[in-house]
């Protein structure tokens, strides 16, 4: 069987965090984990052998992964199967997730008055999409 209750989530720009648990019959000795994704749902849906990348095999012993150097703001699908003495298991379901966008760059900030400010900023480079809102959040200090 595959493994169990694949979870995931976005780590920061371009890293996301996978883990799950061993399958609940592994048809043998787990040697090893695989864990591949590919960035384009179309893709996945319509070949799901072939556009997929794996990660290098992950030990029998760890049961997640953090992925690095994924495009900010992208949305991928991944999967995971365990590989026994006997061959490879199946996969888990799809799962998918959008990596955090890259922050707004050369932010400035300028005193107005006495109780306001003026915040200024450029759009992060590549967003992949329209930014639809921006947040702030700011912190008083105590003097």
């Amino acid at each position: 069987s595959e493994p169990q209750n694949l979870y995931i989530y976005s780590y920061g720009v371009g890293t996301v965090y996978l883990r799950w648990y061993q399958p609940a019959r592994p048809n043998g000795i787990i040697q090893y984990y695989e864990v591949q994704y590919v960035g384009n749902e179309t893709t996945a849906e319509t070949d799901q052998e072939n556009g997929f990348s794996q990660i290098s095999s992950i030990s029998a012993i760890h049961t997640n992964v953090y992925i690095f150097n994924l495009i900010p703001s992208s949305t991928y699908i991944f999967r995971v199967r365990a590989v026994t003495s006997i061959g490879p298991g199946e996969f888990t379901p799809f799962i998918s997730q959008t990596t955090y966008l890259l922050p707004p760059k050369t932010i400035q900030v300028q005193k107005k008055t006495s109780t306001s400010l003026l915040v200024e900023w450029q759009p992060p480079p590549q967003p992949h999409g329209s930014i639809i809102q921006y947040g702030i959040r700011y912190y008083g200090l105590s003097t």
